[in-house]
This record gives C-alpha cells, sequence and structure tokens, in this order.
C-alpha cells in the first residue's frame, strides 16, 4: 500500500523535479503506482481498503484537478465493493457524491453529501470538505441559498 501510493503521487510532481528526485533513487510511475494499489487491494486486509481508497481518491478527487483521465471503471468497480462493505463509510459517501459531480448531477450530489454529513458527527475535518463540496454542488445547481447555507458553517 505505502510504496503504491508514495509512487502514484509522486509521479504527478513537475518533470524536472522528478528529475532531480531520480538522481537519489526515488522514482515515481503512474502505471506502477496503481498496479501495486489493485494488486494490495485484492488481497483481505486493512491494506486492501487503503489501497482502494487510495485509488477511488486519485480517481475522483485528483483527477479532476489535474486534468487528466478519471478511470471511472475501475474507481465505480472499487466504490461498489466497498460501499457494500462499509454501508456507513465517511469518505466512501464522500467519494460517492464526488462521483456524482463528475457525472454532473450536482442534485445527486448535495443529497449524498447530506447523508455523509449525518454520519461524520466526530469528522471535523472531512465535514469540512463535505460543506465544501455541497457549496460546489450548490452553484453548480444555480441554488445560491443552498451554496450560501453550506458556506456558513465553514467558518
Amino acid at each position: 500500500f505505502g510504496y503504491g501510493m508514495y509512487t502514484l503521487y509522486l509521479s504527478m510532481m513537475p518533470k524536472k523535479v522528478l528529475g532531480m528526485l531520480e538522481m537519489v533513487g526515488l522514482h515515481g510511475s503512474l502505471d506502477e503506482g496503481k498496479e501495486i494499489l489493485l494488486r494490495g487491494e485484492a488481497v483481505d486486509g486493512v491494506r486492501s481498503d487503503l489501497s482502494a481508497m487510495t485509488v477511488v481518491h486519485y480517481n475522483f478527487m485528483i483527477c479532476p484537478f489535474i486534468r487528466t483521465h478519471i478511470d471511472m471503471e475501475e474507481s465505480e468497480n472499487l466504490m461498489r465493493k466497498y460501499t457494500k462493505k462499509y454501508p456507513s463509510s465517511v469518505l466512501f459517501k464522500l467519494f460517492e457524491g464526488r462521483k456524482e459531480m463528475i457525472k454532473r448531477s450536482p442534485k445527486a450530489a448535495m443529497s449524498v453529501y447530506k447523508k455523509a454529513l449525518d454520519a461524520a458527527s466526530d469528522w471535523e475535518s472531512i465535514k469540512f470538505t463535505l460543506y465544501l463540496e455541497m457549496v460546489w454542488a450548490g452553484m453548480s445547481m444555480g441554488d445560491w441559498k443552498a451554496a450560501v447555507e453550506s458556506a456558513k458553517y465553514q467558518f
């Protein structure tokens, strides 16, 4: 899990920085990182859960911002498996809402985010992220009142 995540995220470094890191023995490869994480996900245990979360996080949270290909099929398959395994997981609900936003369904995303907020009672940092996502969903729908209401909770 750790090496796969490290390799995946290091691959996003600028080419010049990655070149300097390679001189001291570090390297990053998107394909290698995802392959390692998917192999780790296939083995039962805590690492499989963390590997799956890392792949889904990369596809739904990172790729839209760095404008690279989102592997929806891969992430949706992982989401189906892990939402059955952990139906009340706040993180997987956050990813589910993000998936709806990527699919341009902000109304569905807003519904998922509200359900996630109910489950996130002790997770202040996740609640902050959920409210921020709700602001984006509200603005995407043109529902400025909902966006402002969500923004109020952040301050």
